[in-house]
C-alpha cells in the first residue's frame, strides 16, 4: 500500500535537492563569519570597479566644463568630493552585503536542517512501515534475552 505522507515528504526532498540544495551545501561549508565576510569583500572590489568607471565616465561626459572652470582649488574639492562620495557608497554597500548575506547565510543553514530533518522522518516511515531485518533480529534478540537470564538464575 502506498503512504501519502512518504510520496509528499519525498516529492519536497526530492524539489528540494533539484533547486536549492547545491548552493545550500557550499554555503554550508563556511562560518557563517566567514560567509559573509568573503561575499562582502567581492562585493567591495565589484563596487569599487563600478564606481570607478562611474566617475570616469562622468569625467569624460563634463570634460568640456572641467577644462573651462580648471583651477586647484577646484580640482582639490571635486577629488575630495570623489573621495567621500566613494566612502559612503562603499560603506553603504558593505551595511547592505553584509546583511543580506547573513540571512542567506541563516536561510542555507535551515533549509539543510529542515531537509536532513524531513530525511529522518523519511527514514522513520519506511522502518515503521517495512522492518528490515535488523529490526526482526532485534525482537529475536529481546525475546531471547529473557530466557537466558532465566537460566542463569
Amino acid at each position: 500500500m502506498v503512504d501519502k505522507r512518504r510520496i509528499r515528504l519525498m516529492t519536497k526532498l526530492a524539489v528540494y535537492e533539484q533547486s536549492d540544495a547545491k548552493e545550500d551545501m557550499k554555503i554550508s561549508g563556511y562560518y557563517k563569519k566567514d560567509y559573509v565576510g568573503m561575499k562582502t569583500v567581492i562585493g567591495a572590489i565589484w563596487a569599487t570597479i563600478g564606481y570607478v568607471m562611474a566617475a570616469v565616465l562622468l569625467v569624460l561626459c563634463a570634460q568640456e566644463k572641467l577644462i573651462e572652470n580648471l583651477s586647484v582649488q577646484n580640482l582639490i574639492l571635486l577629488a575630495g568630493a570623489a573621495i567621500v562620495g566613494y566612502f559612503v557608497t562603499l560603506i553603504v554597500y558593505c551595511v547592505c552585503a553584509g546583511t543580506f548575506y547573513g540571512a542567506k547565510y541563516t536561510k542555507a543553514i535551515q533549509q539543510i536542517k529542515k531537509f536532513y530533518n524531513h530525511l529522518s522522518h523519511l527514514e522513520r516511515l519506511e522502518t515503521h512501515q517495512n522492518p528490515t531485518t535488523k529490526g526482526r533480529q532485534k525482537k529475536a534478540e529481546m525475546k531471547t534475552k529473557p530466557k537466558a537470564e532465566e537460566n542463569a538464575l
